[in-house]
């Protein structure tokens, strides 16, 4: 079925003043339906946006091609039990979402573009195995790890054929009831548990054998989950649900464990850091690291994160503080995508564009040349793209009646930017391609935030 809608050492500082992204909400409300009141994964699949709902009539996943928003699957993938997509990856080419079900157990659905197929049998054949929680791939492998509150927490690994638990049950103590995080660190697995009597554990595994690599909830048991987990800058970091004194953002260096953040940010009613996000691969963005939080008193707060100082990045909750959390985040490009939780008018999804990285200037040729060359590439295949989208967005003004001419000055300015980085790319000149790539991506977004503010 188809719907389409057109130590413990605090080594930081906290900034509160005024760096606020500019955000834009890119669907309705609940996509239509405020019963779709949460939105617990997003992921690249394809280059489309791919969303999963929390949704008591059946879970909905949503494609978004910048233009429109497609349902893709029936809901609930024909059982409403499955209520939640609670995890979403790309693994050997196809898109993998695993379900909240609690009634049969968790089901794990793949997606190769046009159909839908579930992969394991319910609940790895324990009912009590409610959700997949979490998942990623390693060592060529699919790994997905429960929620369980009976016998305690299972990892599974899948290699495209066969499904095989490789951890004891709970890791030892029932009271890790979930896995709710996972990241490969070091070539290692790790993975966050939620343990509500002693504490979160973060555990690793090296391929063969598990162990524990962190003291029970860093040492206070109230930060009893590990909700969310990123590898940013060589090093691990975990967020933590702490009700009591606000979430902890946690950073280890293969040795050694280090608070970065003051409790909640300053405020102990961020109690969970749900989602965190640094873009990974050759293209980094900008060489941030992104957070968000749940505070169901002035809405859901997005912290940035440059290896020295936080600064918040959002107005609380968007602007509405019925957004209690940002349960979810996704990089696609320079666009960072965060889904909501809204339980009065249903699901968001705000968009807000970063900044490029800080690449060396033409003056700065400490970069050989030829290295620059894939990275100048991308961005200015980035700059082609956006400059399309930011025309379309000026002629969609004007059809409005609006006066465009400061933003089309700006879209000048950005045009002859890409002139020039196409003019140094051809004649080999990799560094300045790259520079002037760059400007035009900034005279962009600036011209995006123009078109917005008319």
């Amino acid at each position: 079925m188809k719907k389409i809608l057109v130590a413990v050492i605090l080594v930081t500082l906290i900034n509160c003043a005024a760096a606020q992204q500019f955000w834009t909400q890119v669907n309705i409300d609940g996509f239509g339906d405020a019963s779709n009141w949460a939105t617990p994964v997003i992921t690249v699949f394809e280059g489309d946006i791919y969303v999963g709902t929390r949704n008591a009539s059946g879970t909905e996943v949503w494609r978004y091609d910048r233009k429109t928003w497609t349902q893709v699957n029936q809901n609930g993938f024909g059982d409403i039990i499955n209520e939640e997509s609670s995890s979403m990856t790309v693994f050997g080419g196809s898109l993998y979402v695993g379900t909240g079900n609690g009634l049969t157990g968790t089901e794990v659905w793949r997606y190769d573009g046009k159909t839908w197929t579930q992969v394991n049998v319910d609940g790895f054949g324990d009912a009590a195995n409610w959700g997949s929680s979490c998942s990623v791939v390693y060592n060529g492998n699919l790994y997905v790890g429960t929620w369980n509150h009976t016998t305690g927490t299972e990892i599974w690994r899948y290699d495209n054929i066969t499904w095989s638990q490789i951890n004891t049950d709970e890791f030892g103590d029932t009271n890790n009831a979930a896995s709710w995080s996972m990241a490969v660190y070091n070539s290692s697995l790790c993975v966050g548990t939620w343990n509500h009597i002693t504490g979160t554990e973060i555990w690793k595994f090296d391929g063969a054998t598990w162990s524990q690599i962190n003291t029970d909830g860093f040492g206070d048991l109230t930060n009893e989950n590990s909700s969310s987990v990123a590898v940013y800058d060589g090093n691990l970091y975990v967020g933590t649900t702490n009700s009591i004194t606000g979430t902890e953002i946690w950073k280890f260096d293969g040795a050694v464990w280090t608070q970065t953040n003051t409790d909640g940010f300053g405020d102990a009613a961020n109690t969970d850091a749900p989602s965190m996000g640094a873009y990974r691969g050759y293209l980094i963005v900008d060489g941030n690291l992104y957070v968000g939080t749940t505070n169901s008193v002035t809405g859901t707060e997005i912290w940035k994160f440059d290896g020295r100082t936080w600064t918040q990045i959002n107005t609380d909750g968007f602007g509405d503080l019925t957004n209690e959390d940002s349960l979810s985040m996704a990089f696609c490009g320079r666009i960072l995508y965060v889904g909501t939780s809204n339980g009065t008018t249903g699901t968001e999804i705000q968009k807000t564009i970063l900044a490029p990285s800080p690449y060396p200037t033409p003056e700065n040729r400490s970069n050989s040349n030829q290295q620059m060359r894939p990275l100048s590439q991308i961005h200015i295949k980035e700059a082609e793209i956006s400059l399309m989208e930011t025309q379309k967005l000026i002629e969609e003004a004007k059809t409005e009646g609006k006066d465009t001419k400061k933003c089309e000055e700006i879209l000048e300015e950005a045009h002859k930017a890409l002139e020039k980085a196409h003019m140094y790319f051809a004649g080999g000149m990799y560094i300045p391609a790259n520079y002037w790539a760059l400007q035009a991506l900034k005279l962009l977004a600036a011209c995006e935030e123009c078109v917005s503010s008319l």
